[in-house]
């Protein structure tokens, strides 16, 4: 305040400062939340909905404005993008929002494109930087197009007589991923196994819409050409609006043959060879016979005349007439008539070298013959080698005793199961044979063994590399000690080893319990006449099998060797209590001191 008249200091006059901060007036703040998109992969042309939102983080309201939304070629979206649309933002106060979307039309061309939206600057928007929001991506796909192809054609006949009627039909299907319109099939015969258009066109069908995966099965009736030999024929499709390849749109071609009207056409089953009954599946002996049978057959569609039949061995599985001739078959001046057959059969001698040997055989032409490269069968492998039989896996098993109950031992007298596998280890079958069984004192089992049976066992027919199995029903022998039991199967016709017909030898050991009773004990051995005292004693299994039921003896004697025709004391049955190897059981008997002062001699026995 001024100073006054007079006033002593006037330097304390004015007053403390206090402070006063004055802000900014309350603005707006638009910002354009992350838009998105209802399909981020459409189809091209496809449409799809862009969504933006438009949000006032200013402390302010804002004035209504425009959201306009953009295309892009990079992921930030600006003002200087592709316009695609707009939408009224009605004002907004502080933390509110709005928001928009725009129907839009994906490109016509596939690729990765950028969307996103801007807001229009409001009177006091302290920030305009960002108006414009983040950029979704949208991956637009090329548009749904329909894919015709043409599914290899059939026919009805492929070997149709000149002049005759046969169907030939053909599948159009829409592999594409969208569906086609209305078209045109339409069949061509070739002269080459390629199909295209410029072929000559034999008929036409009319094909509706196909939708995507769906197929449409047409056919046509044509007629074979006059003249005999081989033609292709095929259909091709017209191109659909929108397809994306049209350089599928023609089938392979199937080949038909036109024959004479009236022609033969032989051919030759695979042969069925076996010997002494069975198949050579299993392999044969070198230098051995073997039946051969086959049938030719005519697959044409006239007689043909007498053939000859011609058997050949091939170092290959393709069986032509530049093989070894092994046979001729001359037949009986009678020719196969259409769909006919006649059956031939020889002997072959099989190669005396060991291998691998393929034997076929081929018919030869006749006149007129529709297709003679279908002459020759197909081939059948023959082994050719040696047999070698050998026995393997012997074993025991089965422990019966006399009572019929099953022993996981042996015991003496009990029956049990000897079996063996005998197996053709060699090239080629084996004939029939015998398996023998043998019991042994050694672990080697030879043929001059001791025989056990009375049975032996039969062995048939052994192909290479099988086997049989043969088993025997033996009793144990009635005296403990170790046993060994195998089997050898006679030797056959070109064995190549007959060394190793005997099988190793399985042990077997016959166990028997011996029982033996220790030294007796007496609770009182000075008792005097009438005195009780206790008479124990110790039986023991030092046998090396089980003992079954017994009876342990007590006895008096006037000497002192004790045995059962001593004066009898009592028993003690021990039939609960079975000893094995090496067990013992103590057993006793209260007895009474004789009445005649003297010396006595006890002592037990066990059964």
């Amino acid at each position: 305040m001024d100073a006054v008249a007079g006033e002593a200091d006037t330097t304390n006059n004015c007053s403390a400062a206090i402070t006063v901060t004055v802000g900014a007036a309350p603005a707006p703040g638009l910002v354009v939340d992350p838009p998105t998109v209802s399909d981020s992969n459409p189809a091209a042309g496809a449409s799809f909905t862009l969504t933006a939102t438009v949000r006032n983080q200013g402390d302010g309201p804002s004035a209504s404005t425009t959201l306009r939304y953009y295309q892009s070629t990079d992921p930030t979206i600006t003002t200087t993008d592709t316009a695609v649309g707009t939408d009224p933002i009605t004002p907004l106060d502080a933390a509110g929002s709005a928001g928009g979307s725009a129907r839009l039309t994906a490109p016509d061309e596939p690729g990765t494109y950028h969307y996103g939206a801007c807001v229009d600057a409001v009177a006091g928007e302290a920030d305009t930087t960002n108006n414009c929001s983040a950029a979704i991506t949208v991956t637009v796909g090329a548009a749904p197009a329909p894919g015709l192809v043409v599914d290899p054609p059939t026919v009805s006949d492929s070997n149709p007589a000149a002049g005759a009627s046969f169907t030939l039909s053909a599948t159009v299907r829409n592999q594409g991923n969208g569906a086609s319109g209305p078209n045109t099939l339409r069949y061509y015969q070739s002269n080459d196994s390629t199909i295209t258009t410029a072929d000559t066109a034999v008929g036409t069908d009319t094909l509706g819409g196909l939708r995507v995966s769906e197929g449409d099965t047409e056919s046509i009736l044509l007629t074979a050409p006059d003249v005999p030999g081989m033609y292709y024929y095929g259909a091709c499709v017209d191109a659909a609006a929108g397809e994306a390849d049209t350089t599928n749109n023609c089938s392979i071609a199937v080949t038909v043959t036109v024959v004479a009207a009236s022609a033969p056409d032989l051919v030759v089953d695979t042969p069925t060879m076996s010997t002494s009954g069975t198949t050579v599946a299993g392999g044969v002996p070198v230098g051995a016979t073997v039946t051969a049978r086959v049938t030719v057959r005519n697959q044409g569609t006239g007689d043909s005349g007498p053939a000859t039949l011609r058997y050949y061995r091939s170092t290959d599985a393709t069986i032509t007439s530049s093989d070894t001739l092994v046979v001729t078959v001359i037949n009986d001046g009678s020719g196969v008539s259409p769909s006919g057959s006649r059956d031939y059969w020889t002997w072959l001698t099989m190669p005396t070298t060991a291998g691998t040997y393929y034997y076929g055989a081929c018919v030869d032409p006749v006149t007129d013959e529709i297709d003679t490269t279908n002459n020759c069968s197909a081939s059948v492998a023959v082994t050719v080698g040696v047999p070698d039989l050998v026995v393997e896996s012997p074993g025991v098993s089965e422990f019966i005793d006399h009572l019929g109950l099953s022993r996981s031992v042996p015991i003496p007298g009990a029956g049990f199961r000897l079996s063996a596998t005998v197996r053709n280890k060699g090239t080629a079958a084996s004939d029939p044979s015998t398996l023998r069984y043998f019991r042994s004192t050694d672990a080697t089992i030879t043929a001059s063994d001791t025989a056990v049976g009375p049975y032996v066992g039969g062995v048939g027919y052994l192909d290479a590399l099988t086997g049989s199995d043969h088993w025997i029903r033996l009793a144990v022998p009635t005296t403990a000690g170790t046993y060994y039991y195998g089997a050898c199967v006679d030797s056959v016709g070109g064995e190549s080893d007959t060394t190793n017909n005997c099988s190793a030898a399985v042990p077997v050991t016959v166990t028997a319990p011996d029982l033996a009773v220790d030294k007796p004990t007496v609770s009182e051995s000075n008792p005097t006449t009438g005195q009780s005292f206790v008479l124990s004693a110790t039986v023991r299994n030092i046998g090396n099998g089980s003992s079954g039921p017994t009876t342990l003896s007590f006895y008096r004697s006037t000497d002192s060797t004790i045995d059962s025709s001593d004066i009898p004391e009592g028993t003690d049955t021990k039939g609960s209590l079975s000893l094995s190897p090496a067990g013992a059981t103590t057993r006793s008997v209260s007895l009474t001191a004789p009445s005649t002062a003297g010396t006595y001699y006890y002592g037990a026995c066990v059964d």
